[in-house]
């Protein structure tokens, strides 16, 4: 987990998403193929629908992971935008009582968050796992002589899933421009 945990996380979120899709598509293209009669039609509409939703579920369940970095950034930046808003009052640049300057104020820190959280997302999911995968090795060891080995093992894993990433990307960079 600490040195593949950007993978595991993006085929797990994939792979959901699919099942979860898959599974609902079959049992729509059977409920349609009852509904109308067409014990014929029972196997193909069954594995078209199943093939359908698995297409459905990836695109939902990334659209999902989105939707979620975004108003995790949204919470954390109205966060600081209240924090923001108080100060600039205390120093005198926001006069006391001025709703539309507050609310304008934590509005723009949120979307900044948000903005910004969907941009970090991957690197903040590296640094997740990579910490998470860190203290599962350390600690599963049972000594605690280990634990100076922490920061190597999880830098060590941070920049192996950067590095990953991308050569991952260039590959399928390099690849596209071949293909012209």
């Amino acid at each position: 987990m600490a040195f593949l945990g950007w993978t595991l996380y993006w085929t797990g979120l994939n792979l959901t998403g699919a099942s979860l899709g898959a599974t609902l598509g079959t049992a729509l293209g059977w409920g349609a193929a009852m509904l109308f009669q067409r014990h014929d039609l029972l196997l193909p509409s069954i594995i078209a629908c199943a093939l359908l939703g698995a297409l459905v579920g990836v695109f939902l369940a990334r659209t999902i992971h989105k939707i979620f970095f975004f108003l995790t950034g949204c919470v954390f930046g109205v966060a600081v935008g209240v924090a923001a808003a108080q100060y600039l009052r205390k120093m005198g640049y926001v006069q006391a009582g001025h709703l539309a300057a507050d609310v304008g104020i934590k509005a723009a820190c949120g979307l900044a968050g948000g903005f910004l959280m969907l941009f970090l997302h991957g690197y903040i999911v590296m640094i997740a796992t990579s910490a998470v995968g860190t203290l599962l090795m350390v600690y599963s060891i049972g000594s605690q002589n280990y634990t100076l080995l922490i920061p190597f093992i999880f830098l060590s894993a941070l920049i192996f899933q950067i590095a990953l990433v991308r050569l991952r990307g260039k590959r399928f960079l390099s690849r596209g421009k071949d293909d012209d």
